[in-house]
């Protein structure tokens, strides 16, 4: 095929419209059946009943609504797996995030669930990935999701691609309409004829004012070399800069071990008219057609590609089901209502009450009695067609069966005894449905495969992009930043997406935000049987929790667990994994608990000191009271030392002077004594108020030394003789 001759292009579309006529035709019946009005009669019959009832009691948008919500509930995830080469789980899952952020910039998801809807109705359905700049005043380009809509009538593919993912394409065209002045500003050589549409066409997408252009996507394959470097590294000839890389290689010692000639496939795009070219070829960043279809109930039959939606199954009983509603209201109002019979002369009298007995609500009816005539008597009135409920009946249970759900699968009250077979219908009746979904993982996962190929190419240069994680974060990574190594001073780039090979694979499962409610039920769940998971997994519960606030929670049990050490490195973001490294190169901390328990201690030997302390004080008092005894007791002892000497002075006297005055002189030993006595009795009180003071005082009896002891003894020896005396 040669694709620069735009008349054996124009040929080559018209062939694959001619081949999918059939099948476009009756995709666009099946919307049409669906989504216009009065779509859901035959033009015939709506000539026919021209004047008469006709309703359309639609049983086949629900069903479309159910099966299209399913798919719309369920995620499609795209997930990339290291497959080879220098693959790692760190590169594969920043293709994840790559991904992700191109789905949500696309709005790939709202995309996704209006082709699901499609899919169901009529079987077909398509979107295309593109690149473009990533604004205005950049020179960084972006991979984006398209949506086709009228895809029925726009996309044509390569009619020899049997594939159910269009993989094996070599072309594909998307029709486009502009208006003629739009035309006239971007392709003013342009001759605005447009390509139209066949005869057979009742396209509504095709509008007389607009020009319609095509977009041309095909393959070109070009000769090239494959290099396998000594070092494990593989280089093909027609890569940017091929010829530098392997300068540098060989100048570094690395040579070629081996080399083979391939066809590398490249997709071009261009852009014609019915009239001519009106873009030039451009290489894309593809090596396949960036249309991606998706085909509802696939089959090959006879070498040809049959697709087609749930409607097609149901038009024929809804049709049906339509006309017998209608026939069922028409026999109704036009059949006889009850009539009175009665004579002039009964009805006399009561004319106004007769005639308006259908619009009144009376319980009563009078009548005149004549003679022997017979009372007045109703006649039958009209009946239900029986025929027409059994088919009204028939053809709505018919409709369900056609799409292959039951009762169970619509929420209808199935009256059945058993959950079981609740269930068991429920599974045939997604087992009736789940070609769609099947219809869509494929497609979706085609649309992985071509993004996962084509970002290598996009993201090559050294940029900053923004990888969206699962969970909804935003993270912002460099990609193939040069990064010196600080011991042999040798140059590799970090984040690399052109190492490797990876694999594409697509998962169903319910939403992020359903897996976050579950997986919080069964936390708690978990959490009532083993309390202690509050501390070693709380954060994931939190961040599982779609409420306000939590996400700091998360952050503080995380922080904590962080602490605690419970938190395994694999599971430690990059910020966390410094963290420890820094912490680890500190001097370890104490823990809340050890320095709590630290505290204690020093209260403990603090109370303990106390005590020793006061002991001491008491012991200390106690030496004072008795070194002041002593101190007083032997001033008493001097003191009486002193008198006697006096009294022997005396009594010298009295021995001199004779016994003039030893009469005195008794008396006055008398005196002296009885001072002597009182002063020793002040004394022996004085220093038993000082013994009670310091038992008061320390709780305990005075200790007094040997010496004290036999003075205070011989005192009272002394004392007791001189009062007998």
């Amino acid at each position: 095929m040669n694709y620069t001759k735009l008349d054996e292009v124009v040929t080559m579309l018209r062939d694959a419209q001619g081949t999918q006529r059939d099948m476009r035709n009756a995709v666009r019946e099946a919307h049409d059946f669906v989504d216009k009005r009065d779509g859901q009669w035959e033009p015939d019959i709506i000539t026919r009943m021209r004047g008469k009832p006709r309703y359309t009691d639609d049983r086949t948008n629900p069903i479309v609504n159910q099966i299209a919500g399913e798919l719309e509930n369920a995620e499609f995830s795209i997930k990339i797996r290291p497959a080879g080469g220098d693959a790692t789980k760190y590169l594969a899952q920043t293709r994840d995030g790559l991904i992700r952020n191109i789905r949500n910039l696309s709005n790939a998801d709202s995309i996704f669930s209006q082709a699901a809807r499609k899919v169901v109705k009529g079987g077909f359905a398509a979107w295309v990935v593109t690149h473009d700049y990533f604004n205005e005043s950049s020179f960084d380009q972006d991979l984006i999701v398209e949506p086709i809509h009228d895809a029925h009538d726009r996309v044509w593919l390569d009619p020899n691609d049997l594939t159910n993912d269009g993989s094996d394409a070599k072309w594909g065209v998307v029709l486009h309409y502009i208006t003629k002045d739009a035309y006239e500003d971007q392709f003013p050589k342009g001759k605005m004829k447009s390509l139209g549409t066949d005869s057979w066409s009742s396209s509504y997408y095709h509008k007389p004012d607009a020009i319609t252009i095509g977009h041309l996507y095909y393959i070109k394959e070009e000769d090239a070399q494959l290099y396998l470097m000594s070092d494990g590294r593989v280089l093909r000839s027609t890569d940017e800069g091929v010829e530098d890389v392997l300068d540098d290689l060989l100048n570094q010692g690395i040579t070629i071990e081996d080399e083979r000639d391939v066809k590398q496939k490249i997709c071009c795009f261009r852009m014609f008219d019915a009239g001519g070219w009106l873009s030039s070829p451009e290489k894309t960043v593809f090596d396949c057609v960036p249309i991606v279809p998706a085909y509802g109930n696939f089959e090959i039959t006879e070498g040809k590609i049959i697709y087609r939606g749930v409607v097609e199954k149901l038009m024929d009983m809804q049709r049906v089901h339509n006309y017998a509603v209608s026939r069922n209201v028409e026999e109704v109002a036009l059949a006889p209502r009850k009539k009175i019979f009665m004579t002039p002369s009964q009805a006399k009298g009561h004319e106004d009450s007769i005639r308006s007995m259908n619009t009144n609500m009376n319980p009563v009816q009078f009548y005149n009695m004549e003679g022997n005539t017979p009372p007045p008597y109703e006649s039958q009135g009209n009946q239900v067609n029986p025929a027409l409920q059994t088919i009204i009946g028939q053809s709505d249970e018919a409709i369900s069966r056609s799409a292959g759900l039951f009762a169970a699968n619509m929420g209808a009250n199935t009256q059945l005894q058993s959950g079981v077979a609740i269930e068991k219908q429920i599974d045939r009746g997604n087992n009736g449905t789940s070609v769609y979904f099947e219809a869509m993982e494929v497609a979706i996962c085609r649309t992985g495969v071509i993004l996962n190929t084509a970002i290598p190419v996009v993201y090559d240069a050294t940029r900053q992009v923004r990888i969206l994680r699962e969970d909804g974060a935003i993270e912002m990574a460099i990609m193939n930043q040069v990064v010196v190594d600080q011991q042999t001073g040798e140059q590799f780039l970090l984040n690399d997406l052109s190492q490797g090979k990876y694999d594409v694979v697509c998962d169903i499962g319910a939403s992020y935000k359903n897996r976050q409610q579950e997986s919080s039920e069964m936390f708690l769940r978990a959490m009532e049987r083993d309390p202690s998971l509050i501390q070693t997994a709380g954060d994931i519960w939190m961040n599982n929790i779609n409420a306000v606030g939590f996400d700091k929670i998360a952050e503080r049990l995380r922080a904590q667990a962080m602490q605690n050490g419970v938190i395994p490195f694999d599971q430690m973001t990059e910020e966390e994994l410094a963290e420890e490294e820094e912490r680890s190169q500190e001097p370890e901390q104490p823990s809340v608990e050890q320095i709590a328990m630290e505290i204690e201690q020093m209260k403990a030997q603090t109370e303990q000191m106390r005590e020793q302390n006061l002991g001491q004080l008491h012991e200390i008092k106690m030496q004072e009271l008795q070194v002041k005894y002593q101190l007083d007791q032997e001033k008493t002892e001097s003191k009486l030392a002193v008198d006697s000497a006096k009294i022997q002075q005396t009594q010298q006297r009295i021995d001199q002077e004779g016994s003039k005055v030893a009469l005195q002189a008794q008396r006055d030993q008398s005196d002296m004594m009885i001072r002597m006595m009182e002063l020793q009795m002040k004394e022996i009180t004085t220093l038993s108020n000082a013994m009670a003071q310091i038992k008061n005082a320390i709780g305990a009896d005075v200790i007094m030394s040997p010496t004290a002891t036999q003075a205070y003894e011989e005192s009272a020896i002394n004392l007791t003789d001189s009062l007998e005396k």
